[in-house]
C-alpha cells in the first residue's frame, strides 16, 4: 500500500523539501499552498492543493478536496507566515493573520484530517514549530506566540 502524505506550505523552502524526502521515501504527496501556481511548482508528480490558511472557509475547501482525492496517512503542518517588527508597531489585523496562519489553520488542519487516520488506526501529523516558539524572538512576540502554541 502506497501512503498518502499532505504538507502545508509545501512550495516554500523546507515544505518543498519535505516534500522532496517524503516522495523520495515512496509516499504519494499532496502539496498545499496558497495557490495553485505556487502548490503545482513543486513538481515530481505531488498533487497540488489551494487554500488560503488565515481563512477558515478555504481551509474547509482544501480539506474536503484533500479528502475527496484519497486516504490521509501523514499530515505535515509546515505552513508559516511572518512579518519582523516591534510589538507596539504591530496592529490587530496583524496579530489575527499571525495566529491564524500559524496556530489556528494547524489546528484546523488536524482536527479536519486526523480522525480518518484514527479510525483506520494509523497515521501520523508532524508539526513544524519554530525556535522563536521556544526561545522568543526579537521583533516577533504574536509570532513566536504562535509558534509556541504548536509546540
Amino acid at each position: 500500500m502506497i501512503r498518502r502524505a499532505v504538507v502545508t506550505g509545501g512550495a516554500g523552502a523546507i515544505g518543498a523539501a519535505i516534500v522532496r524526502v517524503l516522495s523520495d521515501a515512496g509516499l504519494r504527496v499532496a502539496v498545499c499552498a496558497r495557490t495553485l501556481d505556487a502548490a503545482s511548482s513543486v513538481g515530481g508528480g505531488a498533487e497540488a492543493f489551494a487554500g488560503d490558511l488565515a481563512d477558515p472557509a478555504a481551509i474547509d475547501r482544501m480539506t474536503a478536496a484533500i479528502a475527496a482525492a484519497g486516504r490521509v496517512d501523514v499530515l505535515v503542518n509546515c505552513a508559516g507566515w511572518g512579518e519582523s517588527r516591534p510589538f507596539l508597531e504591530t496592529a490587530p489585523e496583524t496579530w489575527d493573520m499571525l495566529i491564524a496562519v500559524n496556530l489556528r489553520a494547524t489546528i484546523q488542519l488536524t482536527h479536519a484530517l486526523l480522525p480518518a487516520m484514527a479510525e483506520r488506526g494509523w497515521g501520523r501529523v508532524v508539526l513544524i514549530g519554530s525556535d522563536a516558539g521556544r526561545v522568543g524572538s526579537r521583533n516577533e512576540a504574536v509570532y513566536a506566540a504562535a509558534k509556541g502554541g504548536v509546540h
